[in-house]
């Protein structure tokens, strides 16, 4: 802005005179580019300029305050800056556009990140979720913790999921753990605490405790194409949850696991004879979706060829989709009092919690204007979580994420630094919002990808 006129003059060719006072003749005898680029660059070295990156105003009064005035001024007052009628030269006059000295590119602050264990462990932190039993004990919502895991040890017991036996000869038990999960809602706040006995499926024994262990699940492409039509068509979408889910598919094979810690009872090499199938056993998954699809089979439902976590069924003139991911069903249908006797059955097999109309999935929140057939979808609270975990809460939005015209170069050397910098968390944490709402990460993900085996500070 021109502090005589008060007019605004947009140009790229600009440069700062940091720290003069006052420049005589701004307006008439304005200096050539080059001129003025000699001088600057004798006042200002380009570390200063690097630093220093906001605009100084030319004018006294507004230049106070700023940071490193004075001692820039000093060395600045006892500089003339050159004219071409000084020098005799003839030259047009200037429409006032001064050539800007590149800016160097500021060094990354790898400083600022820690090492890849740090930062899980600082996402432990600040999930505040305890991960032993002993934690659980020694937290400050305890009682709470300790209610949820006597009721789901309660709950284990009285569904028959085991029987204790003496360890038989040649067979080795599995180990089991206890896990704890604050489940959050839309807006973050607390829900419940979920705790689960999970089983060690990595200390189980290929063809002595399992076999196959492949288990579908659906594409987020089909819940969008789902999500699309019950939109356009006007349907209602529910959402459903199966508690315990794995607990109520059963066991082929004979799997004996260790008592689960704080509830153990004495006897001689007591083991827990496994009936339903447990979280964390490697056949699980696949033993409740052959329940599950032998089940909606029976009242009449087809699976479809393009996803086998995807369910259609037509009564009459009724339509019904059902969407499967492990224990999230989403249900569609075109007739409300018809998906109420939908859910009904199926709250009769199985148990289940019904969520009324689908707000939140898989991290995304759903909005949905039926006057307008319109729904949408976005993941906020799983960007801010991002954002906090790799602590860029404060950095800048931009519409672009990455301009189309850059080229990533291989780096040849081997940088220290970039050891510490979680690359992969982020790219896959990334990748994730990519699949299910920001497509427009694509070409940058791909872009970085190719380079992620040796990463440099450009990358």
């Amino acid at each position: 802005m021109c502090v005589e006129t008060k007019r605004i003059i947009k140009s790229r060719d600009v440069v700062f005179l940091e720290g003069t006072k006052k420049v005589e003749g701004v307006h008439h005898n304005r200096p050539l580019p080059k001129q003025v680029k000699h001088v600057v660059d004798e006042v200002v070295n380009d570390d200063e300029l690097v630093k220093d990156a906001n605009p100084i105003f030319l004018n006294e009064g507004l230049a106070k305050g700023m940071e490193g005035d004075e001692s820039t001024s000093n060395s600045s007052s006892e500089k003339k800056i050159a004219t071409p009628q000084d020098e005799g030269l003839n030259v047009p006059q200037q429409d006032g556009r001064r050539e800007r000295p590149q800016k160097q590119c500021k060094e990354w602050p790898c400083d600022w990140w820690v090492a890849t264990k740090e930062v899980e462990r600082a996402t432990i932190a600040f999930s505040e979720e305890p991960q032993t039993v002993e934690e659980v004990l020694n937290c400050e919502d305890a009682k709470k913790w300790e209610m949820a895991m006597q009721e789901e040890y309660d709950f284990l017991v009285v569904n028959n999921t085991w029987s204790l036996v003496p360890l038989p000869k040649g067979r080795k038990p599995i180990s089991c753990k206890w896990v704890f999960k604050i489940k959050h809602g839309v807006h973050s706040e607390v829900e419940c605490y979920k705790i689960r006995l999970v089983a060690r499926g990595f200390t189980q024994t290929f063809g002595v405790d399992y076999n196959e262990t492949f288990a579908p699940v659906t594409k987020f492409v089909s819940i969008c194409c789902i999500l699309a039509l019950a939109a356009i068509e006007n349907m209602e979408i529910h959402q459903m949850d199966i508690k315990t889910t794995f607990l109520n598919a059963d066991l082929k094979k004979k799997i004996y696991m260790e008592q689960p810690e704080g509830f153990t009872q004495e006897g001689e090499q007591l083991v827990c004879k496994l009936h339903k199938s447990l979280y964390g056993l490697k056949q699980s998954p696949r033993a409740w979706n052959q329940k599950l699809d032998v089940f909606l089979k029976s009242i009449k439902f087809v699976r479809s060829d393009a996803d086998f976590s995807g369910y259609v069924a037509q009564v009459g003139d009724v339509k019904f989709f059902i969407v499967v991911y492990v224990d999230d069903f989403i249900l569609v249908c075109d007739n409300k009092d018809k998906l109420l006797q939908m859910k009904e059955e199926l709250s009769q097999k199985f148990e289940m919690k019904d969520l009324g109309d689908l707000h939140f999935f898989f991290g995304m929140e759903v909005e949905r204007d039926c006057a307008q057939r319109l729904l949408y979808i976005n993941q906020t609270g799983y960007f801010k979580e991002i954002l906090k975990r790799f602590r860029m809460e404060d950095c800048k939005a931009i519409r672009v994420p990455l301009d189309p015209k850059t080229k990533l170069k291989k780096n040849e050397n081997k940088d220290v630094e970039m050891v510490k910098v979680p690359c992969q968390q982020v790219v896959g944490s990334l990748m994730y919002a990519m699949l299910c709402t920001q497509s427009d990460l694509a070409y940058s993900i791909s872009m970085v990808n190719q380079h992620m085996v040796n990463l440099s500070i450009e990358h």
